[in-house]
């Protein structure tokens, strides 16, 4: 699930253990503080069920590889092994793309893309008049 992504689930760090405790203790609120999760795969087909759109339904996937979230996926699993019935109240953003008309290079940008982003510093966070922690 994991074998294009740029690294695996680093399992505790401080970053997963926050991921957690927001599963664990404002499972509401997880949609609003996670990033989500980006999945590339070589094919994707919609169920019948609900019409044509895309926007919501039942969707077949065939190569599904997360390209960016494994933190957030192993830390959902960490979370609920400890509280199942917590983490089914979460919601999490999946965004997936299907590679299936694009060039072969395409899965591998949209892995080097999504995973591309300038350095957080702690003294960004005082920018909106925020402490920095």
């Amino acid at each position: 699930m994991f074998d294009k992504n740029l690294r695996q689930f680093l399992g505790t760090s401080q970053v997963n253990q926050d991921i957690v405790d927001t599963l664990l203790k404002r499972p509401e609120d997880f949609w609003y503080f996670n990033n989500g999760i980006t999945v590339v795969a070589s094919g994707v087909a919609k169920k019948p069920l609900g019409g044509n759109s895309t926007e919501t339904g039942i969707f077949e996937c065939t190569g599904f590889c997360v390209v960016n979230g494994a933190q957030t996926v192993g830390s959902i699993f960490a979370a609920a092994t400890l509280n199942p019935e917590s983490v089914q109240k979460a919601m999490v953003p999946v965004r997936i793309i299907s590679s299936e008309k694009s060039l072969l290079a395409f899965a591998s940008e949209v892995t080097r893309f999504t995973n591309t982003q300038n350095a957080i510093e702690k003294r960004d966070f005082g920018i909106f008049g925020t402490p920095a922690p």
